[in-house]
């Protein structure tokens, strides 16, 4: 399976609905254009229209339905392994650097929105709500064929920060809690910050008490506050991060298996192989042949 990054997915697409290095609004009924690629590195909006798609992100597959949004945050590895015969969707792929420059300093999204969406990437919408994320989509592909328009860049950002008032206030219709729960807790800061050091440092440290030092709080309360949070262990994330990683490396077909297993700090390959294939149902070389 092919790694894709956010910059190769613009050979796949018409110029007519990108912005080079910056923006990509696909619409159909087909995921073909998305066979055999794994994405990483892309901010992606996903809105289901009709029928189903069914995808894996961060190797844990989801079925999205019609009335669907997801937004899957660009430190996800995704990718689309079937669609309904009667498929219908929108998606919008997001340059990191786009996104910073175009909502800094604008409040539209409630702070529970990112904590969110790190583990629950989806949420189904009422048709009516779905019907105007559609709109502000068709609007926003239309826009950018007209790259000619002499104020296209201004126009782009405001239908871009539309949209995503838009998201803000159908996330707070379907999931914020009107009551002290909008803010986020002491138990998510911390879960916050765990899961940022396990990204940063899961490559060299596997081991839970390394995470427990760094946040100045014991193996066992650490695991307790994660847990009645993510609902998953701390084993269970670190896992997945790490199985993040060596997806990214085997699918390099020029990094052999061992060089792959060093860089992931595991003693050698036996041991790297057999967790591999615990998390995912196979060997890193079948995976790689897939």
């Amino acid at each position: 399976m092919k790694q894709t990054s956010f910059q190769q997915l613009f050979t796949l697409f018409d110029a007519k609905i990108q912005i080079s290095q910056q923006l990509i609004i696909y619409n159909g009924n087909s995921i073909s254009q998305f066979n055999n690629i794994s994405i990483s590195g892309a901010h992606t909006f996903l809105l289901i229209i009709k029928g189903y798609i069914k995808l894996s992100i961060n190797h844990k597959e989801h079925i999205f339905k019609k009335n669907t949004f997801a937004d899957i945050t660009n430190d996800k590895t995704f990718r689309f392994i079937e669609g309904s015969p009667d498929l219908s969707f929108y998606c919008l792929f997001a340059n990191q650097n786009f996104l910073r420059e175009v909502i800094q300093n604008i409040r539209m999204l409630p702070r529970t929105y990112f904590y969110r969406i790190s583990f629950q990437p989806a949420i189904q919408i009422t048709a009516t709500d779905a019907q105007v994320l559609r709109l502000n989509l068709s609007i926003l592909q239309s826009h950018i064929a007209r790259k000619e328009h002499i104020f296209f860049k201004e126009i782009t950002n405001n239908l871009f920060i539309n949209l995503m008032y838009e998201i803000g206030d159908i996330f707070g219709k379907h999931i914020i809690p009107h009551n002290n729960d909008y803010y986020l807790r002491k138990q998510d800061i911390i879960t916050f910050r765990f899961i940022d050091l396990v990204r940063k440092n899961c490559k060299e440290q596997h081991e839970i008490n390394f995470y427990a030092s760094q946040l100045n709080l014991s193996s066992k309360h650490l695991g307790r506050v994660v847990k009645d949070t993510t609902g998953k262990t701390l084993y269970e994330i670190i896992s997945e991060e790490l199985i993040i990683e060596a997806i990214g490396l085997i699918s390099r077909e020029e990094t052999q298996i061992q060089q792959i297993a060093d860089a992931l700090h595991f003693a050698d390959i036996a041991s790297f192989s057999k967790f591999f294939k615990r998390h995912t149902g196979m060997s890193p070389m079948q995976y790689r042949e897939r």
